[in-house]
């Protein structure tokens, strides 16, 4: 929730997560290739999001989307990847789904 409220939502309608490779969790969420095969958590939000704290070259709008996708090291539960779209991903890929909070 403390994402979606920084992201500029404060009452996301979804949040679900899966558990797989870091890897794995880059490539559905956004298909970046992360040469990690440590265990991650990848959360997925939906709601409606801009970036607040966005530092881009002058001109450059903050990203903004209804989908925000968090890569968590699941040992350290630390933050590896995130980014903002109007894509939710299909976590089912990664493996099992759990729904932490459904509005």
């Amino acid at each position: 929730m403390r994402a979606a409220v920084e992201a500029g939502d404060r009452h996301p309608s979804l949040i679900k997560h899966a558990a797989g490779t870091r890897f794995a969790a880059n490539l559905i969420s956004s298909q970046d290739l992360v040469f990690d095969w440590s265990w991650a958590y990848l959360i997925a939000i939906r709601g409606h999001f801009k970036l607040r704290h966005f530092h881009g070259p002058p001109g450059a709008r903050a990203p903004h989307g209804t989908v925000i996708t968090m890569v968590l090291d699941a040992k350290t539960r630390q933050g590896e990847d995130g980014g903002v779209s109007n894509h939710y991903p299909d976590l089912a890929r990664l493996g099992p789904v759990t729904t932490d909070y459904r509005r």
